[in-house]
């Protein structure tokens, strides 16, 4: 979602375009032009354009993964740390212009106050929820660390309800992304009919 450039002393590349959203993902892709260029130096080349192709449709489920559903925007990001809540923050303001919708759950080893306080300039509304793991703060105690004493946090205790409660009482015009956990993604991509359980 990003076009950029990359050069070093032994050549250029220009006119490449990111098929991850986040200004991020053009560091990544860095990265992979450097290894690109050190392949070809030990004399296994690859294509510009197979590198172009590879870069342009880069995808991972679950990092600022887009869908539709009953009229509605869903985002998918497993974000889960305080830089990656505030990268997240920066690309839904960048792709909506205005704060969205959260339903947020998170692991016991993560940082809560901070997590949310880089999330919250792109949010409006929030629902804590907990993932199934045993290592999920459940949303009660989120709640409490967070001193939601904000009527905009609504607690719900697994993700299918949190979707039933947007459904129900979220605008459909506003954007909702679902973040805090990979372990929590997993379960919406599967409530939305992207992945099976695993057995």
């Amino acid at each position: 979602w990003r076009n950029f450039g990359w050069s070093n002393s032994d050549g250029a590349v220009f006119g490449l375009r990111t098929g991850m959203a986040g200004d991020h993902q053009m560091a990544n892709a860095a990265l992979a032009i450097a290894a690109w260029h050190e392949l070809a130096s030990r004399e296994l080349p690859v294509s510009q354009e197979a590198f172009r192709h590879g870069v342009a449709t880069a995808s991972l489920p679950g990092r600022f993964e887009g869908l539709q559903r009953d009229g509605r925007t869903w985002i998918l990001d497993g974000a889960h740390t305080p830089r990656a809540a505030s990268a997240l923050a920066a690309e839904l303001l960048a792709e909506f212009g205005k704060p969205v919708g959260a339903i947020v759950g998170l692991l016991q080893d993560k940082q809560p106050q901070p997590f949310f306080a880089s999330l919250a300039p792109a949010v409006c509304a929030t629902i804590l929820t907990a993932p199934r793991s045993p290592r999920a703060i459940p949303p009660e105690t989120l709640a409490h660390i967070l001193r939601a004493g904000d009527s905009q946090m609504i607690i719900r205790n697994d993700i299918e309800t949190s979707l039933i409660t947007v459904r129900e009482h979220f605008p459909v015009d506003l954007p909702i992304v679902i973040t805090g956990s990979l372990s929590l993604v997993a379960e919406a991509r599967e409530c939305f009919g992207l992945a099976v359980p695993d057995s």
